[in-house]
């Protein structure tokens, strides 16, 4: 997951951290890691290339794709549908 926001006190941005700290244990199952960026004035290199406007969240698969994006909180709900979907984590499923 990579968040961006116009600033650490956005309220949408603030959101989107508590929803993904409440699944947490859903999304260390799935290899998700949260990526935050709040610094618009500073761009980074990922923000140069995403070109985010305000609040962005992405989903980006391990292949490096953009699965979802997002200037809306993306419901955990979807995002493990999403990933479940996924070949890749299917696979992982049938092993464990």
């Amino acid at each position: 997951m990579v968040l961006f926001g116009p600033s650490a006190q956005d309220k949408t941005y603030r959101h989107a951290l508590v929803g993904l700290d409440a699944a947490r244990a859903n999304l260390r199952d799935r290899d998700i890691v949260v990526l935050a960026d709040v610094t618009p004035n500073t761009p980074s290199a990922i923000r140069q290339q995403l070109e985010p406007n305000g609040f962005l969240m992405l989903l980006v698969g391990k292949d490096g794709g953009i699965k979802l994006r997002s200037q809306e909180i993306i419901p955990v709900k979807t995002l493990k549908q999403t990933i479940d979907a996924m070949l890749m984590r299917q696979r992982e499923m049938r092993q464990d």
